[in-house]
């Protein structure tokens, strides 16, 4: 922060978030701050404005907070907030090779952008005013009051007398207080402060030069490490690893070979549903996939990490890696055929779909494991690119309504698939569009329900999921009674408009 100018946008921006946000949920106000964050940012730092890093991450941002004014979802809202810590990171430093280093550079600047802050704040000429001069040459003090408060509370706790001495002292200043600022709104006070914390971490960067300089001496490519022997026995280190490698390989692609045969045969062709539930069989598989693509990935990291790759002898071990990972994405698409299954017989939920998002990364991680083995690349390129496709998908997974495709979908299939009231019942208010439907309408469908899924386990029933329903609307129209303009989104404003209309 060189420059009045900066210190201006700084306090502007928080000045702008205490106005929008103060006594508000986030609504069309996130997109707002948004705006003010990215326009400050242009100003400021204008030389990195059409880097194509700076471009994307403003894009996906402005994406993710229209999405949250269109959806009000509280996922959307937890994606928005990681992408603004990339794209502070970004902001830092645009030439960075990986996103990684970007969210390095986030997190070292949300800890000590503060650290920067406050010593360019004194230097600045406008500031050099006398009070504000005398408290920064005497900034050395705030160490020693601060262990003299501690100190107090800690005699204050083990002596009766001075904590009766102190209660009395700390009544009367609180009182004093109360009277000087009673008129004061605190409220506003530390909603500012709030938006001052975010407004430095987003415009005044203090970026690490470890992390770049790693970022920057990084290499996409292995380098061959040569090592002198000075003995007169052959080294056989490498060659016992690669023996080692082999053999192992082979076992698991044995072992892996018939997991993937039984399920090819079993759920990909001859799947039959006898009116069990289906929990055990897709969160079984789904643990499988995960714990074998770690194992997958650390033997391939383990094995290919130096000069086995350089290895002239090394093309069966490339070949039954590309086996390996070759059947842990066959066995990827067997939890999604079983993840389809689930959803055919027991509908839409949030975590069916998050399954099919986390099984896009791991084929992208495969994928990218392959070109490690095939390539010859290096750790960093793995770890660059699967975190760049964890961001993205992570963005593509913020940008719809999972509410409405949820509730839509389940009520329409409540014929064929399990139609679950006490799921539904607790979708926010936003939702209630699409699921509001008549006691006559539910019953049916709960007759339809019993007969396809006569299940012992007890659940809600159409009468209490009708009341579940008229008791949000009650509550959701009491909201909007007190509803500020900064909490406007389009989901909110369908609703109302719902309600009016019915």
């Amino acid at each position: 922060m060189k420059s009045p100018k900066h210190l201006a946008a700084v306090l502007f921006c928080a000045l702008a978030f205490s106005l929008l946000f103060l006594d508000s949920l986030p609504g069309i106000n996130v997109l707002l701050f948004d705006i003010v964050i990215l326009g400050a940012g242009a100003m400021i730092y204008p030389s990195s404005l059409l880097s194509p890093p700076r471009i994307l991450s403003s894009l996906a941002l402005l994406l993710t907070s229209i999405a949250m004014t269109v959806n009000a979802a509280g996922w959307t809202f937890f994606v928005h907030l990681i992408l603004f810590g990339v794209f502070v990171g970004v902001l830092i430093a645009p030439e960075a090779r990986s996103i990684v280093t970007s969210v390095r550079l986030g997190i070292y600047n949300l800890l000590f952008s503060w650290f920067r802050f406050f010593p360019d704040l004194f230097r600045l000429e406008v500031l050099r005013i006398k009070p504000i001069r005398r408290f920064s040459k005497h900034y050395y003090l705030v160490v020693p009051l601060v262990v003299f408060i501690v100190f107090v509370f800690m005699y204050k706790s083990s002596n009766p007398v001075f904590d009766g001495f102190v209660s009395d002292f700390s009544f009367g200043l609180s009182q004093f207080l109360d009277e000087l600022f009673k008129d004061f709104n605190w409220q506003w006070f530390w909603t500012f402060i709030l938006g001052l914390v975010i407004s430095v971490f987003a415009l005044v960067h203090n970026a690490s030069k470890s992390i770049l300089a790693e970022d920057a001496s990084a290499l996409d490519y292995l380098k061959r490490i040569r090592v002198k022997h000075f003995d007169s026995f052959k080294p056989l280190a490498l060659i016992n690893e690669w023996r080692a490698a082999i053999v192992l390989l082979v076992m698991l692609n044995l072992l892996i070979a018939v997991v993937n045969t039984i399920d090819v045969y079993w759920v990909w062709f001859n799947f039959e549903w006898e009116g069990e539930y289906l929990k055990q069989f897709v969160h079984e598989g789904t643990y499988i996939l995960i714990l074998s693509i770690f194992i997958s990935v650390g033997i391939v990291l383990y094995f290919f990490r130096r000069n086995l790759n350089f290895y002239s002898k090394n093309v069966w071990l490339k070949r039954l890696c590309y086996l390996w990972l070759g059947q842990n994405a066959i066995l990827a698409l067997s939890v999604a055929i079983r993840n389809l299954h689930y959803i055919n017989h027991f509908a839409l939920a949030t975590k069916r779909i998050g399954v099919m998002f986390f099984l896009l990364l791991v084929i992208i991680g495969i994928a990218t494991v392959y070109l490690k083995v095939r390539d010859r690349r290096s750790a960093f390129f793995l770890f660059k690119w699967n975190a760049l496709s964890l961001i993205a998908v992570l963005f593509l997974s913020a940008i719809p309504n999972w509410n409405t495709i949820i509730t839509s979908y389940n009520f329409s299939h409540h014929e064929t698939s399990f139609l679950h009231f006490d799921y539904l019942a607790t979708f926010d208010a936003e939702s209630i569009p699409y699921l509001d439907y008549s006691i006559e309408e539910l019953q049916e469908m709960e007759r339809i329900q019993s007969e396809r899924f006569p299940f012992e386990e007890k659940y809600m029933t159409a009468d209490e999921y009708y009341k579940s329903i008229q008791e949000k609307k009650a509550r959701f129209q009491e909201s909007m009674e007190t509803a500020t303009w900064q909490e406007w989104t389009f989901a909110r404003q369908r609703t109302a408009d719902y309600l009016a209309e019915n």
